[in-house]
Parts: structure tokens; C-alpha cells; sequence
């Protein structure tokens, strides 16, 4: 199977509501895999399966049927997490906004995962939005108290790798393929922490007084997004771009400064590997994709990108 045929997944056609037509070989297989995850025993299976589709489909029509059920299996706190992650970011009209909010996934999520930052911006977030001075203070606290910022995408990456290791329709593809097929759809999946703190947190010189009222929360959210562990590297760069942009002497606009250069260097550095080369039919990607897909999930991808390169600077150096 073609990593091009994985994109079909997010296909209009499996979402369509215009006239039918004969779905092809593909589409069906497609649409079969995304069948076996809705029903799956796996509450992180069904949480993907209803959110997934939304960033280009508009998602399920069935939504609040599927969110229903999902909670009729008691999901655990990884699922609850990868479900938030996945939902509450988004703005107040959007269908998802409404199933974390139907199903308090927000608050969910703080308690399943209390040293994480991130729910805590997206309450900031929603409070800034809406004048709500003491939601704000809250939210302040909670992130003050917290000590890593993380996204979902590790949760969303593992969780697919799941999916598709136990799948009969992708089993038994080769491990690189379908590590390829894994990356493309977390990817087209997303998550909105990122751009939960670009809002809350902008480049602050068209409004000044942003730098007193949210400034001690953007530093801190800023240091948080770029040094927490496991963080992903388009936490990081917003990380390093908000310290910068939020810093209170010159001191501190150089540090950040750096950070931001050193995590476009690591970005320019890494899409240069022999590693993304995408073959000629799209149909052969390496093996050691799925060894850096490991270690994506296992240490977050700053880290594993990081260890890649250093590891390939070793072997070099050793021939």
C-alpha cells in the first residue's frame, strides 16, 4: 500500500454527502480500517476516529452518537487526554469545541495529567477571550504550579502506531512504510496547543498592554514549551518565539534569541537527512523510520531528533 494511499483516509470522498459513486479498492480499505477503529475496544482507537477527519472533513455526522459511546466505555486517562488534546483548543463555533466542553474534557484532562501546562493555557486562552478576570487568574496558578508543556502529538503518534501495528489492513506492511503512513497521519491530524499560545501570547508591540497583564504567564508558558522534555519541535519554536518576543531585559531577548536559532538550525539540520528522503514510488521508506518513530514517542521529538543526528554524526565519524 502506497503512503499516498494512507492519505485517503482524510479523504472528502469518505466524507462526502454529494451524489454516491463506487468508492474505489482503496477508499474502501480506507474506509474499513477507520470502521475497526470506531468500534475498537480501544478508547484511544475511537477518540482518533471521531476526531481525526475534522481538520479537512468537518468530521462525523454521528458525533455526539460516537462521543456517547466512547464515554459509555469508561475510557482511561490516556484516552481522555488524547481526546482533549484533540478538542478543546479550537474556537467556541467549531463541533469539537462543543464535545470538550459536552463532556468536561478540559477539566478531565488537568486531572489526569496535573503537571502539564497545557490545559491550563487553553483555560487562559478561553478566558483572555472572553474578559473572565478570575478564569484568567486560575489559569495563571494552575500553569505556575505546572513543570512540562505537552501537546498530544506523542499520545496521538503512539496511539496510531497501535492502531495500525494491530490492523489487518496494515499489519503487514513493512515497518518503514508504515511508520511513514503513521507520521502522514498525525500530521493531517494536529494539535492546537501550539496555536493556543501564538493567541494568547502575539508579538506584544501592537498591544503593550499585553506585556503586564500576560506577561509573567507567557514567560513562563514560553520556558516550559521549549525545555519540557518530551516537547515537540513546533512547541518549541513557539516556545522559543514567545520568550523572545515577552523577555524583560536585553539578557533575556538574547537567550531566547538563541533558542530560537538553535531549534531552526536543528529543523534545517534534520529535513537534510537521508532518513526523509521520500522514494521515487513513495513505497520504500527506510526501516529506521520506524526505530526514529520509537523514539519520537518515547522521548518527544526535540529529543529524538537531537539523538538522531548525533547518532549519524557517530557512524559517520566511526567509517
Amino acid at each position: 500500500m502506497r503512503l499516498a494511499l494512507i492519505l485517503l483516509l482524510f479523504s472528502p470522498a469518505l466524507w462526502a454527502t454529494g451524489p454516491a459513486r463506487e468508492p474505489t479498492a482503496d477508499e474502501k480499505a480506507m474506509a474499513a480500517l477507520w470502521a475497526r477503529m470506531e468500534n475498537s475496544e480501544d478508547a484511544r482507537f475511537r477518540a482518533l476516529a471521531m476526531v481525526a477527519p475534522f481538520n479537512e472533513m468537518g468530521g462525523p455526522a454521528d458525533l455526539h452518537k460516537l462521543a456517547e459511546a466512547w464515554e459509555f466505555g469508561k475510557p482511561d486517562a490516556d484516552a481522555v487526554v488524547l481526546m482533549a488534546s484533540l478538542s478543546c483548543g479550537y474556537p467556541p463555533s467549531s463541533r469539537l469545541r462543543k464535545l470538550c466542553d459536552d463532556h468536561r474534557l478540559l477539566e478531565r484532562w488537568k486531572k489526569a495529567d496535573a503537571a502539564n501546562a497545557m490545559p491550563w493555557l487553553i483555560q487562559a486562552q478561553r478566558a483572555h477571550q472572553r474578559g473572565d478576570v478570575q478564569a484568567l487568574e486560575d489559569a495563571l496558578n494552575g500553569a505556575a504550579a505546572s513543570t512540562r508543556m505537552e501537546d498530544g502529538y506523542r499520545l496521538t503518534l503512539a496511539t496510531l502506531r497501535d492502531a495500525l501495528a494491530s490492523d489487518p489492513g496494515f499489519k503487514q506492511m513493512a515497518r518503514g512504510q508504515r511508520a511513514a503512513s503513521i507520521f502522514s497521519m498525525a500530521i493531517a491530524i494536529g494539535q492546537a496547543g501550539e496555536l493556543n499560545a501564538q493567541q494568547l501570547c502575539p508579538e506584544p508591540s501592537a498591544d503593550p498592554a499585553r506585556l503586564e497583564e500576560l506577561g509573567p504567564l507567557c514567560r513562563h508558558l514560553a520556558q516550559l514549551m521549549f525545555h519540557t522534555a518530551e516537547t515537540s519541535a513546533a512547541n518549541a519554536l513557539a516556545g522559543a518565539t514567545i520568550g523572545m518576543n515577552y523577555a524583560t531585559t536585553d539578557a533575556q531577548r538574547r537567550e531566547r534569541g538563541e533558542e530560537l536559532a538553535a531549534i531552526k538550525s536543528l529543523a534545517e539540520r534534520f529535513v537534510k537527512d537521508p532518513l526523509f528522503d521520500v522514494p521515487a514510488d513513495n513505497s520504500n521508506f527506510p526501516p529506521q523510520l520506524a526505530d526514529y518513530l520509537d523514539w519520537v514517542i518515547a522521548e518527544g521529538e526535540v529529543a529524538a531528533m537531537l539523538g538522531w543526528l548525533k547518532r549519524a554524526e557517530e557512524v559517520t565519524k566511526a567509517t
